[in-house]
């Protein structure tokens, strides 16, 4: 989602506040917070500084909820879709003709102006490449050298039996549907 997000707005933001979701943010405590090992690549990749909120502090999310709101109330209420192709298609011109034009509520603006005029003009450049890895899982190399993911076998260095290692899952470009191994 964030490198679609990113592409979307052709650039990164120098900081990101994630909800502690755990796909971001492993162990939420208060001071250093022990993200994920695939959003931590992911931070480092594109050279944003993550500072998710604190937990149970329902004011460190800012609005963010009511934007949530908004999108299902005015979206998505009442809609379905063919694939997640078609509802991205409607979903970016309703953001452009609809969310985006509209005078918000708190700024008196239109959100995608004030995005352009201000926000725009200070996000990070995007890398030549797309971040791509997906997961980070720790598996265990067996006495005959394989380890198991996802139902497969792959084979590992003798000098690594026993030991538990740590799979990088990625995608490649051609075929988004096939993944590799690291």
């Amino acid at each position: 989602c964030h490198r679609h997000a990113f592409d979307f707005w052709g650039g990164v933001p120098q900081r990101i506040v994630p909800d502690n979701l755990k796909a971001a943010v492993q162990d939420a405590l208060i001071d250093d917070a022990i993200l994920g090992e695939a959003y931590r690549r992911m931070a480092l990749h594109y050279g944003f500084l993550v500072s998710p909120t604190r937990p149970a502090t329902p004011r460190h999310k800012g609005k963010t909820e009511s934007g949530v709101h908004y999108v299902k109330r005015n979206f998505l209420a009442g809609r379905e879709f063919i694939d997640i192709d078609m509802g991205n298609r409607e979903l970016r011109t309703w953001i452009m003709e609809t969310a985006g034009s509209r005078v918000h509520g708190t700024t008196g603006q239109p959100p995608w102006r004030l995005f352009v005029e201000h926000e725009r003009p200070v996000l990070l450049p995007l890398p030549s490449d797309p971040f791509t890895l997906v997961e980070t899982k720790p598996v265990r190399v067996h006495p005959d050298c394989h380890i198991t993911l996802a139902g497969s076998y792959y084979s590992v260095p003798y000098r690594y039996c026993g030991h538990t290692l740590e799979a990088h899952v990625h995608e490649q470009d051609p075929d988004p549907g096939q993944q590799v191994v690291r």
